[in-house]
């Protein structure tokens, strides 16, 4: 999509922003950090907007925390910025949704299940403007996703064959697998 403007990527926050149903009045927290996409704050911001949220832009300083690197893959344990700022993290838990666009993520943060039981919505998003709007999640494809859910989790084995030769066995014994559907709408 070499022709993508800075149009299509407000539509597909707002895309995401309507399947994580915000509402009128909410408050919505863009978080990023210096290296973050400034596309996808702007995007954020205007999409929370038009949507008649309450929108707060919270920029953290940057890197993980150390001796891990940041990976931009969502895999490691988010901002050292916010695992250790206590009015951050308050921040998060006092808002309806948090679009997290960070680079490292905090999907794998401890800080991330205290701010979910806090009743907030997180959404990370870290693809390129290309991915991400190739991959725009539908409404219904969270129902396909919980049942995939609940194969893994009743399974005690995975088979994975292929015409391609493929042949893998997966152990699922005392797996929990959790979801990602693209939106947060719960």
């Amino acid at each position: 999509m070499s022709n993508l403007r800075s149009a299509d990527l407000t539509e597909a926050f707002t895309q995401q922003l309507v399947l994580s149903k915000v509402q009128p009045g909410e408050h919505v927290i863009v978080l990023s950090e210096p290296n973050s996409r400034q596309d996808f704050v702007a995007a954020a911001f205007a999409a929370a907007k038009s949507l008649d949220a309450h929108v707060l832009s919270v920029v953290a300083p940057g890197g993980a925390a150390a001796p891990v690197p940041a990976t931009h893959t969502g895999a490691g344990p988010g901002l050292a910025s916010v695992l250790e700022d206590k009015v951050a993290q308050n921040v998060m838990k006092d808002a309806d949704l948090v679009v997290d666009l960070t680079y490292e993520g905090f999907i794998h943060a401890p800080v991330q299940h205290e701010i979910l039981e806090s009743g907030t919505r997180m959404i990370f998003v870290c693809d390129t403007p290309e991915v991400l709007i190739r991959n725009m999640p539908k409404a219904e494809d969270k129902q396909r996703v919980l049942s995939g859910q609940e194969l893994v989790n009743n399974a005690s084995k995975m088979y994975i064959t292929s015409p391609a030769g493929t042949d893998l066995t997966v152990d699922l014994v005392d797996v929990q697998c959790d979801y990602q559907v693209g939106f947060a709408d719960d």
